[in-house]
Order: structure tokens, then C-alpha cells, then sequence
């Protein structure tokens, strides 16, 4: 039996070890030292991925799971809609590069997840989730530095959009409390224990995070955390559908009241609001399949020419209503299967996509995988301990 265990060992080490490297790659975003934050990501994404196809073909053997095949479908929806879009050749390659890394960081975690226990992709996830915080301390050390002064003087009230900027690796630190959120929502997922918050090591990757959410200053963040954490724990306290029903509508009354303290939760509503106006009146093959990553965040902006800061208005201007369509059926085919364990990942993934947040932003896909892959090994476990 012993020597059983040690040649399973064997075998999973380089899934082990491939995905490690990708993940923590993944996690160091460097925007303003390499001038895309997807760099190195990608280029540990490729390092894994070559590595990982010629381990295979030294081994002969390929073990391609059935769930592995809906980023693979995916794929292809997006590729055959980009180039029926009305956007030019430099757009279109764009628009494959986005997507090949977007559902082949997909694919590759899920594949790499499949060959691991439960106990080896929890201990993978674990070092991304030391990785990441390591550098989101990095990145808000590096942006809030300058302002050290104002903070401790309680004066940041005025100069709190000056605390946003100036970081290394990012333009805003709206994208510092994006990744955080994400990786946040992994956690709430797929938590050890019974409870959320219940293992140390969740509880102290989760104090981190919500310390780096908070150095944001990003609104929008903050309310997915608010929502998220509500929904969780009113799942576990109220029993009665119809309690949680008025508790969650309690809840987004007070978010929204918040939101339209001053102008910016108005600005969303008139994006909403020209979305709706200027979606009949392009051209069919715009409105069908988008115009591309070029000028597709324009066309359904903040009044005309503005920039769409909604993830909707985004999406529906790359890929138009076939690429909306396609988008929510990715997320909604996992989300029909693995319901009730990825749904806290889901709620606070559209309540931040409501305001800005790049559809094929590479975070977006990566958290989810790992979320979905977790859930996947921790219910392969459950039948294995259920059948022993």
C-alpha cells in the first residue's frame, strides 16, 4: 500500500509542479515594469504549458477529462465571433490573444487539477494565495508610501482619489482590489472546514486581503465584500427563504444608498441608460458580434464617445449579443453543476462587473478555474471516502 502512494506521488509531482508555476507567475502582474500586467502571467502560462505537452507526449497518455472540453468550445464560439466582427486585422489578433489566454488559463488549470489529489491542489492554491498577497503588499506599499503622512493624520478624506494612483504595476488601484476580491472569493468558495473563516490559514489569507481591499479605496470592491459576506452568512443563519429574501433586500438597499451618495452610482446608470438607447441603433453585424477590442469599449459608453465602464457595455461592444450570450452560458454551464459551493464566487463576480471590470480580464478565469477545480477535487474525495 505504502508503495502504491509513493508511485501516485511520482506521478502527480510535475502536475504539482507545472501548476505551481503558472499560478504564482500569474500572481505577479507587473504592469508598469514589463508594460502589459499580463506578461508574465502569460509567459508562465506558456512555460507551463509547453512543459506540460511535452511531459505528455514523453508519457503517451493523455487523460482528457469531459468537463475539459466546455473552455475548449468556448474558444472556438469566440474565435468564429471575432472574426465575423466588424473590426480590423490588428483588432482581431488582439481579440485571439485575449481569448487563447483567457480559456487556455482555463483549460490548463483544470486539466493540471485533474491529475492531483485534493490535498496536493490545496497546497498549490495555498502558495498562489502567499504568492499574491506578497505582491499586492508590494504593490500598496509602493502606491501609498509617498502619502504616509496624510493617512496617519486623518486627513485622507480630500486626497483620497490621490492614494488610488501612483503605484508601480498599476494604473489605479482599482485592479490591486480586483485581484484581491477574486482571490477573496476563492477562499469564501471553497473554504476548509465546515465554515468560512473556520481554518487559520483561510482566516489569515482572508484578514490580507480584506486589509489590501480596504487600502484600495475601491467602492466597488467594497461592496461585493459587504454583499458576498451577507449572503453567506444569512444562507447559514436564516433557514427561511422568504427571511433571506427581506434581509437581502435590506442589505442591497443600504449598497445602493451608498453607491448613490454622489455622482459616480448616477454615471452607472447613464451608461446603462445609452447602452440601451444605442444598442438598436447599430448595424447588424456591429450589434451581433461586436467591433472588436479596438473600438468596442466606445461604442457603448458614457455619453457618445465616452469609454464603457461596465463590464456589459464592454462585452457587448467587443462581441455583441452573440459574445454576451456566449460569456454568461461559460459561467452558467460550471454554475448549473456546481451551484451551491461557487455561488458566493458568482455574486461577487457580478456585483463588481457592474462597474468596471474588463470581461477577459485574465484574473477573472484564472480564480474561476481554481474555484471550479476545487470544488470538483473536494466532491471527487467525498465519493471516493463514500465508497471506501
Amino acid at each position: 500500500m505504502l508503495e502504491k502512494v509513493k508511485k501516485f506521488s511520482r506521478k502527480e509531482k510535475p502536475y504539482f509542479l507545472f501548476l505551481v508555476v503558472f499560478l504564482i507567475g500569474s500572481s505577479y502582474q507587473l504592469g508598469g515594469i514589463f508594460l502589459y500586467r499580463w506578461l508574465l502571467p502569460f509567459v508562465s502560462f506558456m512555460i507551463a504549458g509547453w512543459f506540460l505537452v511535452k511531459f505528455e507526449m514523453s508519457q503517451n497518455k493523455i487523460i482528457f477529462k469531459n468537463y475539459l472540453i466546455i473552455p475548449l468550445i468556448f474558444f472556438v464560439c469566440f474565435v468564429t465571433i471575432s472574426l465575423l466582427s466588424d473590426s480590423s486585422i490588428d483588432s482581431k489578433l488582439e481579440d485571439l490573444a485575449k481569448i487563447f489566454f483567457a480559456f487556455g488559463s482555463s483549460t490548463l488549470i483544470l486539466y493540471l487539477a485533474s491529475h492531483l489529489t485534493h490535498s496536493k491542489l490545496v497546497k498549490a492554491v495555498d502558495f498562489y494565495h502567499i504568492s499574491a498577497i506578497l505582491f499586492l503588499i508590494l504593490e500598496a506599499y509602493t502606491r501609498l508610501e509617498p502619502f504616509y503622512g496624510v493617512i496617519l493624520s486623518y486627513s485622507f478624506s480630500n486626497s483620497m482619489w490621490q492614494l488610488k494612483t501612483g503605484s508601480l504595476f498599476f494604473n489605479d488601484s482599482n485592479a490591486a482590489a480586483i485581484f484581491a476580491l477574486f482571490n477573496l472569493l476563492i477562499i469564501i468558495s471553497n473554504h476548509r472546514g465546515k465554515f468560512f473563516l473556520s481554518n487559520r490559514l483561510d482566516l489569515l489569507f482572508t484578514f490580507f486581503y480584506l486589509i489590501i481591499i480596504i487600502l484600495s479605496y475601491s467602492r466597488a470592491s467594497y461592496i461585493s465584500v459587504i454583499i458576498v459576506f451577507s449572503f453567506y452568512y444569512f444562507d447559514r443563519i436564516f433557514r427561511v427563504i422568504f427571511i433571506k429574501y427581506i434581509i437581502y433586500s435590506l442589505v442591497l438597499s443600504a449598497v445602493f444608498l451608498f453607491v448613490f451618495y454622489d455622482n459616480s452610482g448616477l454615471t452607472k446608470l447613464k451608461i446603462y441608460n445609452d447602452l440601451l438607447a444605442n444598442l438598436w441603433s447599430q448595424e447588424l453585424q456591429a450589434y451581433l458580434f461586436g467591433v472588436g477590442y479596438s473600438k468596442g469599449g466606445f461604442i457603448y459608453g458614457y455619453e457618445l464617445g465616452g469609454y464603457g465602464h461596465s463590464s456589459i457595455a464592454l462585452l457587448l461592444g467587443y462581441y455583441g449579443v452573440f459574445g454576451f450570450i456566449f460569456y454568461l452560458s461559460f459561467f452558467g454551464l460550471f454554475s448549473l453543476a456546481f451551484w451551491k459551493k461557487i455561488k458566493y464566487f458568482l455574486i461577487g463576480f457580478f456585483i463588481i462587473s457592474l462597474s468596471y471590470l474588463p470581461p477577459f480580464l485574465e484574473t477573472i478565469f484564472i480564480t474561476f478555474s481554481i474555484a471550479v477545480a476545487m470544488t470538483i477535487s473536494e466532491k471527487n474525495l467525498k465519493d471516493k471516502t463514500h465508497e471506501i
